[in-house]
C-alpha cells in the first residue's frame, strides 16, 4: 500500500514538473486587468490576473452578433471542458449564454485556449456586460468568480 501512494506522489510530482517545463509562453501583450464582479472600458483587451484573458475583446467595445471571442484561462476556471459566457443588457436582462469550449486538455492548473460564438439580437439599449463565469459544479458562493467586461452595442437603424 505505502508503495502505491509514494508511486501516485511522485507521478503526480513528475507530472506537475514537466507541465511547468512545457507552460505555453504566447501571452496577449498589454492586457487590463479587471477585478471580479466589475467593468471597465480600456483601448486593452480584459483579463484577471493570472485567472483567464480575452484575446480581442477590449472593455467598451462595439459589438454584433455572431460576436467570435477567444482567449484562455486556467484549467480551473472550467468544468467538463466549459464554462459560461452570458451576455446582459444595461438592466441585466440576459440576452444571450453560450459555453466557452476548451481547445486542449483542461484538467491542469495551466492555461488552457477557449473558444465561443455568442449569437444574439441587437438589443434597444446602448450598452451591456459579457459576464465570464467560472463554472462551479458545487454551487457554493465562494467559489463562484466572474469577469465583466462592459460593452457597446450597434446601434439599431
Amino acid at each position: 500500500m505505502k508503495n502505491a501512494l509514494v508511486i501516485i506522489i511522485l507521478s503526480t510530482l513528475l507530472f506537475s514538473c514537466k507541465n511547468e517545463n512545457n507552460q505555453q509562453t504566447k501571452t496577449p501583450e498589454e492586457n487590463i486587468e479587471i477585478e471580479e464582479g466589475t467593468t471597465e472600458v480600456s483601448n486593452k483587451p480584459a483579463a484577471i490576473k493570472d485567472t483567464i484573458e480575452v484575446y480581442q475583446l477590449r472593455p467598451g467595445e462595439i459589438i454584433s452578433s455572431p460576436l467570435k471571442i477567444e482567449g484562455r484561462a486556467r484549467g480551473t476556471w472550467y468544468f467538463e471542458a466549459s464554462f459560461a459566457i452570458r451576455l446582459l443588457d444595461e438592466n441585466g436582462n440576459e440576452l444571450a449564454v453560450v459555453p466557452a469550449e476548451a481547445q486542449d486538455s483542461w484538467m491542469t492548473e495551466d492555461w488552457v485556449p477557449f473558444e465561443a460564438t455568442l449569437e444574439f439580437e441587437n438589443p434597444d439599449f446602448k450598452e451591456g456586460v459579457l459576464v465570464f463565469e467560472k463554472a462551479n459544479p458545487s454551487g457554493l458562493d465562494e467559489h463562484d468568480r466572474d469577469l465583466r467586461v462592459k460593452v457597446a452595442f450597434v446601434p439599431s437603424p
